[in-house]
């Protein structure tokens, strides 16, 4: 990545380039336990922590309450309640 990102921020504007910063995964969770609610308790495992963030933000495809809500965007939660809404607005507005 930082091969590639050596190659590609010359041709950025400055304003963009600069919004790029690469640092090591090390320095990654020295950052996040400063910057966590709970420091480095919040890190999550995907980023070497102790933390499952999969146990609060559960894969859509594989949730027991899949569109039920989660506090992961709820993609098929909504398109339940779209149809509903839809239903419900063309059964008062169908002449």
């Amino acid at each position: 990545m930082q091969v590639v990102m050596k190659l590609l921020l010359p041709l950025m504007p400055n304003r963009l380039a600069d919004k790029f910063f690469f640092i090591g995964s090390e320095e990654a969770k020295e950052k996040m336990a400063e910057m966590l609610l709970n420091g480095e308790d919040d890190i999550p495992t995907f980023f070497g922590g102790t933390c499952d963030h999969d146990k609060y933000y559960p894969d859509l495809y594989y949730c027991p309450n899949r569109g039920k809500g989660s506090l992961k965007f709820d993609f098929f939660g909504m398109v339940d309640r779209l149809k509903e809404a839809k239903e419900e607005y063309e059964a008062t507005h169908s002449s």
